[in-house]
């Protein structure tokens, strides 16, 4: 077995686990199967080499399950070129009020389970069409369970539909308790144009925002394009 078969087996296997660990113990017939919905896409970026050395070309399979329960799991997978494994993170989030959710942050990097953060989220107000959330994740822990120092995580998302089928999306990670003070994470700023009746295809401009070490608070940008369809 190839090491680039070895990962893409290890990330379907992340996908299962995630989705069987995450589901809510209550019967979901209790609440009709109609209360299921899961949407996503696959999307694949192009871009030249980065000076961070971070992986710019690659596919990635976005997915969003909508559960009973106002539960949802969300999350990505980056398949990265040759030998360079993957990548992936699934995001649980199960509402506490209208806009307040408990949130876990699930890492897999080349294996099922690589690390978890644990916090809360909170949708802010915004006109309709557009949408942002906060998060912050206060503990992280490692496959062995135990607590990981240095680690505290503060995110942001936000995007909004525009008018002649273009949208825009951004997101970003900081962590706000690294040894060197204030450092970036990861982040990506992409402008879309929707295609077809349906509108599940799209082609846009990502701006990559990369982490450039321990102690840098400011991203390296790589321009890259993309194209998706949705499912």
């Amino acid at each position: 077995m190839t090491k680039q078969t070895k990962n893409m087996k290890n990330a379907m296997r992340s996908v299962a686990l995630a989705g069987l660990c995450l589901l809510p113990q209550a019967s979901l017939k209790a609440e009709g199967l109609e209360d299921v919905k899961l949407t996503g896409n696959v999307a694949y970026f192009m871009a030249g080499s980065a000076n961070s050395g971070a992986q710019t070309t690659y596919p990635e399979l976005n997915h969003s399950l909508s559960l009973p329960y106002n539960t949802r799991v969300s999350g990505f997978f980056d398949f990265y070129q040759g030998d360079n494994g993957y990548f992936g993170k699934t995001v649980v989030e199960k509402g506490l009020t209208d806009r307040l959710n408990a949130r876990v942050n699930i890492e897999h990097i080349n294996e099922p389970f690589s690390r978890a953060g644990f916090g809360l989220s909170y949708s802010l107000p915004t006109p309709k069409g557009t949408f942002a959330k906060i998060s912050y994740l206060p503990m992280y822990i490692n496959k062995e369970g135990e607590k990981v120092d240095n680690r505290q995580v503060v995110g942001f998302a936000a995007g909004a539909e525009l008018p002649a089928d273009f949208s825009v999306l951004a997101f970003a990670e900081v962590n706000v308790a690294a040894r060197k003070g204030v450092q970036w994470g990861y982040g990506e700023v992409e402008l879309a144009k929707k295609f077809g009746e349906d509108k599940r295809f799209s082609v846009g401009l990502n701006l990559q925002l990369n982490n450039q070490g321990a102690g840098n608070p400011v991203p390296e940008v790589v321009p890259r394009a993309v194209v998706r369809v949705g499912f």
